[in-house]
């Protein structure tokens, strides 16, 4: 369906591909780019979301990073926003060399808390994911002051 509005059309399809249907949301704006999309990832682990999240940041993937967050969050920051957010955290960190592991380090029945631990070429840091009970991530903690390496002894 396609729906006008004043400033953006939105439009919502149904992808079939081999891995099976999925729900697509794209907010496209007066000039027909898209502006924002969202793909449903709620018959996923959250963990696998959280994963794919950050590795879409780590290869400049920003539009299809800002895709998992919710649409409340994809209001909020921008593309822009969220590549100066990762741009800042390798700054403190050193470059991005790859996902330790994503862990689910906590769920209530409408949150899931995964801690994705990420090594970069300074020093390793979690990067907190909080997704909604659909998959959407509703919110994302770059350390501000990441755990330096400690000395070997």
């Amino acid at each position: 369906s396609v729906q006008g509005g004043l400033r953006n059309t939105t439009v919502e399809a149904s992808l079939t591909t081999s891995m099976g249907k999925q729900e697509l949301f794209l907010v496209l704006n007066s000039a027909g780019q898209i502006n924002g999309y969202h793909i449903d990832l709620s018959d996923q682990a959250p963990s696998l979301v959280a994963r794919k999240f950050v590795k879409a940041l780590s290869t400049g993937h920003f539009i299809s990073a800002r895709s998992f967050l919710s649409l409340e969050m994809q209001k909020e920051i921008d593309v822009a926003s969220l590549q100066a957010r990762w741009q800042q955290l390798q700054r403190q960190t050193g470059n991005f060399i790859r996902i330790k592991k994503a862990v689910e380090a906590g769920s209530t029945a409408d949150q899931h808390l995964v801690l994705v631990n990420s090594e970069f070429n300074r020093l390793s840091d979690s990067l907190f994911v909080i997704l909604n009970g659909n998959n959407d991530i509703i919110g994302v903690d770059f350390p501000n002051e990441p755990v330096n390496p400690k000395p070997v002894p």
